[in-house]
């Protein structure tokens, strides 16, 4: 499956549901900011 893997190595997935608390959301940007910022 080599066009699938390429496809996952360039794709993010990021938890989106209705039930994300606000908690949890800044959880997820602060751990992308602190990646950003590493990278």
């Amino acid at each position: 499956l080599p066009y699938a893997e390429a496809a996952a190595a360039h794709t993010l997935a990021l938890p989106m549901y209705p039930e994300l608390t606000e908690q949890q959301q800044t959880r997820v940007v602060s751990a992308i900011a602190d990646h950003v910022k590493s990278a």
